[in-house]
């Protein structure tokens, strides 16, 4: 609606960062829309941390995502994920990425994202972001450059918002 309201380009990037992302630093908002505005053939662009503690892998209300050797998305859970071959891995310090919640769009991509249809692991997992790749568009994924601020997942991660 405020994209249709602003009358944005197709070839403009818009940022959208999540309401539960507190204290997020200005670098990543910066990066994912650079991050997008350098990928010519993704739709998207969102950022990523790697996961080093096992309870962070094991829990459930932190997202994760697997992306290929060109950084496009492969898949977006809130399930522990196993990781094969020269992939993260816990003998290695790092168990999987936690997906962040910020995304760039070119708003031409958001205006199609808006009537596509939702898919059933979108509902399931509660990841809007599913859609996107179960119709088929490219997400790009790049690792953080900063340390994000806190996912707000949880009371108690508003409690440690809070202190």
């Amino acid at each position: 609606e405020v994209l249709e309201k602003l009358r944005e380009p197709d070839d403009t990037v818009i940022v959208n960062l999540q309401g539960d992302e507190f204290n997020m630093p200005a670098a990543l908002i910066d990066q994912v829309a650079m991050a997008l505005i350098d990928q010519p053939l993704a739709e998207m662009a969102t950022l990523c941390e790697p996961i080093t503690e096992e309870i962070d892998f094991d829990n459930p209300n932190i997202v994760k995502v697997i992306f290929d050797r060109q950084h496009v998305a492969l898949d977006f859970t809130r399930q522990p994920v196993a990781w094969f071959g020269n992939s993260p891995g816990p003998g290695r310090g790092v168990y999987g990425y936690r997906h962040i919640g910020i995304y760039a769009y070119r708003a031409g991509f958001l205006r199609k994202y808006a009537g596509l249809a939702r898919c059933a692991r979108e509902i399931d997992e509660r990841l809007e972001q599913l859609r996107v790749l179960e119709h088929g568009y490219r997400i790009y994924v790049d690792i953080a450059c900063a340390k994000p601020g806190l996912g707000i997942d949880t009371p108690e991660d508003l409690d440690k918002a809070r202190i």
